[in-house]
């Protein structure tokens, strides 16, 4: 998520931030101590499935399913 906002203007790091849920969204005007409370507070609220899921999703890797 942090590469994705430091490319937020190309197409790729826009869609990748537009993924996240918009209280969980920084903007190109947010002091970068916010953009990593925003994204890191995020990220601690995944669960380990929802982790895995997302990275198969903006990643295309593909791991065996964990019931």
């Amino acid at each position: 998520y942090l590469d994705a906002y430091k490319n937020i203007k190309k197409k790729y790091g826009e869609n990748i931030i537009n993924t996240l849920p918009p209280h969980y969204r920084p903007t190109e005007t947010d002091r970068p101590y916010v953009v990593l409370l925003k994204i890191s507070s995020y990220l601690s609220r995944m669960t380990d499935s929802f982790a895995i899921d997302q990275f198969r999703s903006l990643t295309g890797h593909k791991f065996p399913d964990i019931d």
